[in-house]
C-alpha cells in the first residue's frame, strides 16, 4: 500500500486541537481543547489520513490510533473524564522538543519531515 505524505495542513490542524499539561522527556500528557471537539470530529472525516487508518475511528479516537501507530510512541493511555492523554514515547524517535514546537506550530517543516519519516510505516502494522 502507497502510503500518502501527511500534509502540512494535517499536521497544523492537529496542533490546535490539544495542549500540553505536562512534559518529561519520553512522557508527555496533553488535554484535548474541548472547544476544538466539533472541528477534530469534522476532520477525522475528512483527512487524507483515512487511507491507511481504520474507518470506523472517529474523532479524539482517531487521533489516538495515528498517534499510536507512530513508531516513536510506545503506550498511551487516555483519561476521558478529564480529555487527556499521557503518551510514552522513545525520546530518540521523536525528540522531546518536537511535541512543544509541534503544538505552539513551531518548526514544522521539521515535524513534517519526522512525521512522513513515520508514515513509511502505518499501514504496516495498523488494520
Amino acid at each position: 500500500m502507497k502510503i500518502p505524505k501527511i500534509p502540512m495542513e494535517d499536521i497544523t490542524q492537529v496542533a490546535e486541537f490539544f495542549s500540553i499539561v505536562h512534559h518529561i522527556p519520553g512522557r508527555i500528557r496533553i488535554r484535548v481543547n474541548v472547544s476544538k471537539l466539533p472541528a477534530i470530529k469534522k476532520w477525522a472525516k475528512e483527512t487524507t489520513l483515512r487511507e491507511v487508518l481504520p474507518a470506523n475511528e472517529e474523532g479524539e479516537s482517531f487521533i489516538i490510533t495515528l498517534l499510536q501507530s507512530l513508531p516513536a510512541v510506545k503506550n498511551i493511555k487516555v483519561n476521558t473524564i478529564v480529555g487527556s492523554a499521557t503518551i510514552e514515547y522513545d525520546k530518540n524517535l521523536f525528540e522531546p522538543s518536537l511535541w512543544e514546537s509541534w503544538v505552539k506550530k513551531e518548526n514544522l517543516a521539521q515535524i513534517e519531515a519526522k512525521l512522513n519519516e513515520f508514515s513509511q510505516n502505518l499501514g504496516k502494522d495498523i488494520g
